[in-house]
């Protein structure tokens, strides 16, 4: 199922809720998102194992499925959020990760993965990845634009995923 803005609920509301937690809190509405399959867990489970391999004396926390606050009316929640010195701060951070990775599920609609990446870029977040499993891609989002490339990179950390090792034998 696409993406779908239910009925407008208060951010207390939502903050205060177990059973909306599934859904992101966008301007006063719920907004759904797709639910994901077993792909894209292997992908999110293939990704930590990364992080958690390259960390080696450096100060780096992944988080999946975590609900971040980007504006005072927004909560989105990050497939694979990667934050480098500072944890995150509180059950729904406000700080920015150095890294967001979202991966498409098969009914995502791109407008809606478009504006969660705006999000995350206004909120200061350095690196923004997009992972296609079904096209076995990977995408750097760099201003306003999608990138695809054969690495994401973040140099600052030694960070080099490519298409090959995140996709070896993803069903």
């Amino acid at each position: 199922m696409a993406s779908q803005a239910l009925s407008p609920l208060s951010l207390e509301s939502y903050l205060e809720s177990t059973e909306d937690r599934s859904a992101e809190y966008v301007d006063g509405r719920l907004v759904e998102r797709p639910m994901p399959g077993e792909t894209h867990s292997d992908i999110q489970w293939r990704l930590g194992a990364y992080f958690w391999e390259i960390r080696a004396g450096r100060a780096i926390f992944g988080r999946p499925e975590l609900h971040v606050r980007v504006g005072a009316d927004r909560i989105r929640i990050i497939d694979v959020a990667v934050y480098v010195d500072d944890k995150p701060n509180g059950q729904i951070p406000t700080n920015p990760p150095a890294i967001a990775i979202e991966i498409l599920s098969p009914d995502d609609r791109m407008d809606d993965v478009l504006n969660k990446l705006d999000d995350y870029r206004a909120w200061g977040v350095r690196h923004i990845w997009l992972v296609q499993p079904s096209g076995r891609r990977l995408l750097a989002f760099e201003g306003k634009t999608l990138r695809e490339t054969e690495a994401l990179e973040a140099p600052e950390i030694g960070a080099r995923i490519t298409a090959e090792r995140l996709f070896d034998s993803v069903q």
